[in-house]
């Protein structure tokens, strides 16, 4: 008997409603994508008469959104979710979200403070890395070549503000940025 390595299916459906993409995933909405040209911009609650609960890998990869207010039916946002968005600045977060993924706001520049409700309890790193930077020419000695190399400058301007005691107050705490409770 071989093993089989193959991914679960789940009962899921591309779909779009306007200028929202999402998938249906065990009968809840996952957003996948925006196609409108607004800037300032509200996820919808339900979309195709599914609650919405995820924002799902990359939705959002290099958006034009300046201002973002996610819904409290959103328990998470996924990786990349809104990577290189670099004209975001304003993220309205509300109570039910519980999980920010790896890099979910990594490279937007623009984004200087975010507020975090206390239903947060799970924070990816680097989610909040808005300054990541690629150096070049980093010497590889076990390999006698030149790679390139992320490194993270902390932005001392980008503040996380939050409840103390929860995953915000230690997030901030851990990767060196400016708490406000």
């Amino acid at each position: 008997l071989g093993l089989s390595c193959a991914v679960p299916a789940f009962a899921s459906d591309d779909a779009s409603s306007g200028d929202w993409l999402y998938i249906v995933k065990n009968g809840v909405a996952v957003v996948t994508g925006y196609a409108g040209s607004d800037t300032e911009v509200a996820v919808p609650s339900s979309l195709g008469g599914h609650t919405v609960t995820e924002i799902g890998t990359a939705a959002f990869y290099r958006s034009k959104i300046e201002k973002l207010s996610i819904p409290s039916t959103v328990r998470k946002i996924g990786w990349w979710a809104f990577y290189g968005s670099s004209r975001l600045s304003e993220v309205k977060l509300v109570r039910g979200l519980g999980t920010i993924s790896f890099g979910a706001f990594l490279n937007c520049t623009s984004l200087r403070e975010i507020e975090l409700p206390p239903t947060v309890y799970s924070i990816g790193s680097d989610a909040f890395a808005v300054n990541c930077r690629t150096r070049t020419g980093i010497p590889d000695i076990l390999n006698d070549r030149r790679v390139g190399e992320q490194y993270y400058s902390v932005n001392t301007s980008f503040v996380i503000k939050g409840c103390i005691g929860t995953a915000a107050e230690k997030y901030a705490a851990d990767k060196k940025l400016v708490f406000s409770g």
